[in-house]
């Protein structure tokens, strides 16, 4: 539904949907009645999800509920600019305005209007996916969750 408001805005953007599920079948009819099923494209699951990270201009992740989402983190170590439901870990991991975007869940309209945000302005693109790299490099690798983890049974044991 929000990607129907993107459309009648730009004419140049596509939606790509990785991954499968159950609702599949219901999301390709959904594209169908909405008449922008030409401009979604059903990828299914793939191998190659780091070379379409690279590629694309936008992630997103629409969750009603998350914890820590490591394609979430993923997306973001890749250096996309991000727009998230603001959910569960999400607005723990995307830094409102530096890193992307968070939107209320199960609001197209908000959802269309941060797409058309980031769509719209390059330079605003290009900062939050180099600040979203960063952010995964420096908050978010295992090294650095064993010394946090370190740290917290030394200070508990104490």
């Amino acid at each position: 539904e929000a990607f129907q408001s993107v459309c009648q805005s730009c004419d140049d953007t596509d939606l790509l949907l990785v991954g499968d599920g159950e609702l599949r079948a219901e999301m390709e009819q959904l594209a169908r009645e909405l008449r922008i099923d030409q401009r979604v494209q059903f990828w299914g699951v793939r191998r190659d999800v780091a070379k379409i990270l690279h590629a694309i201009d936008v992630f997103t992740l629409t969750s009603v509920s998350e914890a820590a989402s490591l394609t979430l983190l993923e997306a973001m170590a890749c250096g996309c600019p991000v727009v998230v439901t603001k959910v569960g870990g999400n607005p723990e991991i995307v830094q409102e305005g530096e890193t992307g975007l968070l939107v209320p869940r199960q609001n197209p309209q908000s959802l269309a209007d941060a797409f058309l945000k980031l769509l719209g302005d390059p330079a605003t693109r290009t900062s939050f996916g180099e600040a979203a790299r960063r952010r995964v490099l420096q908050k978010f690798q295992l090294r650095q969750a064993v010394d946090q983890y370190e740290a917290l049974y030394e200070e508990l044991a104490a």
